[in-house]
């Protein structure tokens, strides 16, 4: 198995993907190779990825120009299997290559799972594990753009804890002015029945929607 350093003379291709926690089969993949997705989906999720710069420039006294759009998303809808990761892996990696965004990937089980560990059990973990999901759970509130991938697979308990989690960090990073892609199967009455109506009135508003 091949294993990487991070160096000077390094591969940038192999470079730009490291510690971005995309699956290596979706690494480097463009929104032009994307030719089994309908067309309509993808002319809506490149107009998404154009409209990038504008919705988050800043003006000459630090603030958001557009305030109104500052910090969209964009979430992707649609049947298991229809190519909705790879849209999101797609447009995400070319806000990369266009743009210099940091990058990362999670899928939301995961997310909610690292937040437990660090919640409770993190003094039992090895440095370098703790470290790992430092960083990995970190990325979630400072990267520049994060796709959110199989939101609705995570496990739901009495708590809300799950929910809780996902609330908080996209009500954080589009208060923060950070653009997150989130991915789902979920159809309205699936999303009605799992997650809060307050949830659900935030996403209508802030982000917008590429169905599948």
């Amino acid at each position: 198995m091949n294993t990487y350093r991070l160096t000077t003379d390094m591969d940038p291709e192999i470079a730009r993907w490291i510690g971005s926690g995309i699956p290596r089969a979706l690494r480097g993949l463009t929104v032009d190779e994307l030719d089994r997705i309908p067309a309509d989906a993808i002319k809506a999720a490149q107009q998404w990825l154009e409209g990038l710069p504008e919705r988050q420039r800043i003006n000459e006294h630090g603030q958001a120009a557009n305030r109104s759009d500052y910090g969209q998303g964009l979430l992707i809808t649609g049947d298991p299997g229809s190519g909705k990761s790879s849209l999101a892996v797609a447009v995400a990696s070319d806000a990369r290559r266009a743009y210099g965004m940091s990058l990362r990937y999670y899928e939301l089980a995961e997310y909610v799972d690292d937040a437990k560990v660090l919640a409770g059990s993190k003094n039992e973990l090895e440095e370098e594990e703790l470290g790992h999901l430092l960083y990995r759970s970190g990325a979630v509130k400072c990267a520049e753009l994060l796709v959110l991938d199989d939101v609705g697979y995570e496990r739901t308990t009495g708590s809300g804890y799950a929910q809780d989690k996902l609330a908080r960090a996209l009500r954080g990073r589009h208060r923060d002015g950070l653009p997150t892609i989130v991915v789902t199967s979920l159809t309205g009455d699936e999303v009605t029945e799992k997650y809060s109506r307050a949830l659900q009135t935030f996403m209508a508003k802030s982000f917008a929607r590429v169905l599948l």
